[in-house]
């Protein structure tokens, strides 16, 4: 189902930014798709357990950070069960993020219960991968599609919101919608795109199913991006989308040091008497002195709109 086919009018209000959002990587926006906020760390990863638990076709999971952690084990341990009665599962981590995870013993019994699994760009464990390999390339994604129709957006990586590799930064808030309609084909192409890259398995059939019949809900659109994307792709989207507002702003980010456009986008709009709000974390992990120093001059440079941290 199209925009068209939800709403009978030949454009909507927000056409200029859905048009910015196919034009990165060629995705429609889509109608009839029902999503829930979810209101913390535990919860999502219990709703993705549940979720799981219910599969009957396949699990499709791409994870940025996995720990082995309470809630790295609760998604480890929901796997195995579909694995187990034949339910296929494809499941893909990073191989920087979740690279104790993937060197464990935990690792090797997610594959024995039946989950097929790969590495995103897995690092050559010598001194000299820095010459041969982008390590500082990563898959950021993270991605749960269950049976062509349910599929997960935010932050959530893996683990415990205590988050105890770095437990001086914690905890991490992270915001999750469950989703449910046609927009979990788009995520299921995202997935596709990066298994087909790293495994030799074609799962172009699943992306060429039949969207089922969803009754009518709000439009959506996924929006992914990468080294194959022009580079302005997703400040663009986000500058526009700042531009658009007209009532009220709202942006939460664990870091913020931006380019000159995105910060000129974020202050024109408090001036025009947008209700603007950031929101950042109490302390940003930002790697390195330098990077601290810029993200507080990027923020003592702000006007005077309202702003808070976590």
């Amino acid at each position: 189902m199209r925009v068209k086919d939800i709403q009978p009018k030949s454009r909507t209000h927000w056409d200029h930014l859905f048009q910015v959002g196919q034009s990165i990587n060629k995705f429609e926006a889509i109608g009839g798709n029902h999503g829930r906020l979810l209101p913390d760390s535990y919860a999502s990863i219990d709703t993705m357990v549940a979720d799981i638990d219910a599969a009957t076709s396949h699990v499709h999971f791409l994870v940025y950070i996995w720990l082995s952690d309470t809630n790295g084990r609760k998604i480890l341990e929901a796997i195995k069960c579909p694995a187990k009665r034949g339910v296929i599962c494809r499941v893909m981590a990073d191989g920087l993020g979740s690279r104790i995870l993937i060197q464990s013993d935990e690792w090797q019994q997610l594959r024995q219960s039946g989950a097929k699994t790969a590495v995103a760009l897995p690092i050559r464990r010598t001194i000299f991968a820095p010459l041969f390999t982008r390590v500082d390339l990563r898959n950021h994604r993270k991605i749960l599609v269950i049976d062509n129709r349910i599929t997960f957006c935010g932050s959530q990586s893996c683990a415990d919101p205590e988050f105890r590799i770095k437990a001086k930064f914690a905890p991490w808030v992270d915001a999750v919608i469950r989703f449910e309609g046609p927009i979990a084909r788009q995520n299921q192409i995202l997935f596709a795109a990066d298994w087909i890259t790293h495994v030799d398995e074609d799962i172009t059939d699943l992306i060429m199913e039949p969207v089922g019949h969803f009754s009518h809900g709000f439009v959506a659109q996924a929006i992914g991006t990468g080294p194959t994307c022009r580079y302005s792709a997703m400040p663009e989207m986000f500058e526009s989308l700042m531009y658009s507002a007209r009532k009220e702003l709202l942006i939460t980010t664990p870091y913020y040091v931006p380019d000159e456009p995105m910060q000129a986008a974020l202050c024109a709009s408090g001036r025009r008497g947008v209700e603007t709000t950031l929101i950042l974390p109490a302390k940003m992990i930002l790697g390195s002195l330098p990077l601290q120093v810029a993200a507080t001059m990027q923020i003592s440079s702000l006007p005077a709109f309202a702003s808070s941290s976590l």
